[in-house]
Parts: C-alpha cells; structure tokens; sequence
C-alpha cells in the first residue's frame, strides 16, 4: 500500500523511539495478531489524546487491545450470519429426523440418507447437538422453539478463543487426571 513502513509511523505518532530495544519490543508485541497497520495506524491518530497514561507504551497496550477486539468484532459478525444459517439447515434437518427420534428412539449416528450407509448428520453436527444433550431433549428444545438460541450459544462459545492460561490450565487437567489413570 505504501513505501512507508507502518512501524515508524506508528512510533512516530506514539512517540515511541524505535532506536531502544524497549520500545521497539513494545511495538512488535502490541501490533502482533493486527490484520490492518495502516487501519490501527489511523486509529491511533483518532484516540491517542483520548488515552490519560503518562507513558506512550501503556497507550500503545490500551489502544492495540482496543483495536484487537474491534478487529475481533468485526470477524465474529460475519461468522456469526454463517453460522446463523448453518443453525438454520440443522433446525431444518432435525425437523425432517424428529419422528424417528421421538417414536423409535433413534441416536444421531442412526439415521442415514435414505438409501445410503451415509450417516444423515455429519460429525460436527453430532457433536453440537451431543453438547446440548440427549436426541428427545433436542427434539423437545425444537418443539418449544429454543433449539435456534441454543445451538447459537454452543456453537459461538466454541468460536471463542481461549486465553494463554486457560489452555495451560486444561493441560495441566489433562496431565493430572492421566496421573491418576496410572496409579490405578
């Protein structure tokens, strides 16, 4: 887009000086994961003064997370209509599945395409639905028209992405409970 290096006018508009590995470590780590530099640059420019720190660097921190989770927002918008359909072809296939759930109590993994050994829901479809719980609990939340807003809970939960800690604290779970399987 330019012959600029988006770097230097960021530090330039911080007033960050790029010459101290301080500073430039601070840049680097700040703008990691930032899609558009120009973008954050502009933002920058709009909601520096709007920052009370004293330090460039702790506005820099504020003004990346801010923009990270407008970044963020942006994307989860667009994958939310996708999933808000992919929720709507499921609603439609339960629909179609629902008798034999209810009357010959018919697991997921069952039902297959009429003629076919192709099982009718896929596996991510079985997972998500598995998480909401049994087959007839599925097919109640349907009837009682919840299935929509519940699925829609499940399946952004899953969209959400996991702090550093947390993953490190379902290892260490992991870890533990294989700990305890061996002494047994």
């Amino acid at each position: 887009m330019s012959k600029f290096d988006p770097v230097l006018i960021l530090a330039g508009v911080l007033g960050l000086d790029t010459s101290t590995p301080k500073d430039t470590q601070m840049i680097a780590y700040c703008c990691e994961g930032i899609e558009d530099m120009w973008a954050f640059i502009d933002y920058c420019k709009d909601k520096y003064n709007g920052i009370s720190y004293a330090k460039p660097a702790q506005k820099l921190s504020t003004l990346s997370e801010n923009y990270k989770k407008i970044e963020y927002e942006v994307k989860m918008k667009e994958r939310y209509k996708k999933i808000g359909i992919e929720v709507s072809l499921l609603i439609e296939k339960i629909k179609d599945t629902k008798n034999y759930i209810k009357h010959d109590n018919a697991k997921w993994q069952e039902l297959n395409i009429a003629g076919t050994s192709e099982c009718y829901f896929s596996n991510k479809e079985q997972k998500l639905l598995k998480a909401l719980g049994s087959e007839k609990y599925v097919v109640e939340l349907l009837e009682t028209h919840k299935l929509d807003d519940e699925l829609l809970k499940i399946w952004k939960k899953s969209l959400e992405p996991k702090k550093s800690y947390e993953l490190l604290d379902a290892k260490i779970k992991n870890l533990l409970q294989g700990a305890k399987n061996d002494n047994n």
